[in-house]
């Protein structure tokens, strides 16, 4: 018995290839912010070190860092251009 194929013109195809990259002006922002408040979080990252109870604080954000690193292209991927720029702004505003 043969089975035949259908095709779908109308589903979307996800392909990386044709996509233009992405510029690094996208990320002034966030990096600005980061910059701008590196004083602040070392003396914040200081100050929980030595309180017991927050001695293992930045090693959850070292873990979030790890774990958006680590799925970071899938979510480039299903995400659209202007999701992309919604994200820097609201990890500037964080």
């Amino acid at each position: 018995m043969a089975s035949a194929s259908t095709s779908h013109p109308n589903l979307k195809q996800t392909v990386s290839d044709g996509q233009p990259k992405q510029s690094w002006k996208i990320w002034w922002l966030p990096i600005s912010v980061l910059l701008a408040l590196a004083p602040l979080l070392h003396q914040y990252f200081t100050w929980t070190w030595l309180k017991g109870h927050y001695q293992y604080f930045p090693l959850l954000i070292a873990s979030v860092i790890a774990l958006t690193w680590h799925r970071w292209d899938e979510a480039q991927r299903s995400a659209t251009p202007a999701r992309r720029s919604n994200l820097a702004a609201g990890l500037g505003a964080v």
